[in-house]
């Protein structure tokens, strides 16, 4: 395969990524409470569908390190559909609210997201996920 074709083949699979933007890194989270997430997801040239998206919080025990997203998403907080609404500055954003289960043990913790989509003309499915650190208090 050439450079271009590779190169522009990377692109188009980076172009549906979706990021969290709230809860901002570190936030602190008490147990029992609703939670805003913001799962934005920037513009694409390629033809792109949705499947579903799941969120899950995953709390790290002291003196552990917490698993990426890609690995485990912990207690599952939702599970569903992805329908992001348009927003004029070239992103796409969706907001849930989410309960933090009351038992959730204290300490640093890693909210995930995993996405699932299809890309391209020819569906290829694609599965990423991101997370960030929050603590619960």
């Amino acid at each position: 395969m050439k450079l271009p074709a590779l190169l522009a083949l990377a692109a188009t699979v980076t172009a549906q990524n979706v990021f969290i933007t709230v809860p901002a890194e570190g936030t602190e989270i008490a147990g029992g409470s609703d939670l805003v997430v913001q799962i934005i997801q920037p513009g694409t040239q390629s033809s792109h569908v949705n499947i579903g998206l799941a969120i899950g919080l995953q709390p790290c025990p002291p003196e552990e390190l917490c698993y990426p997203a890609s690995s485990v998403l912990g207690y599952a907080l939702y599970a569903g559909a992805f329908d992001p609404v348009y927003n004029p500055i070239g992103s796409s954003y969706q907001n849930f609210t989410v309960t933090i289960p009351e038992r959730t043990i204290k300490g640093p913790a890693m909210l995930g997201v995993a996405h699932a989509g299809l890309v391209g003309v020819m569906g290829s499915p694609d599965l990423q996920a991101t997370s960030v650190q929050v603590m619960i208090i």
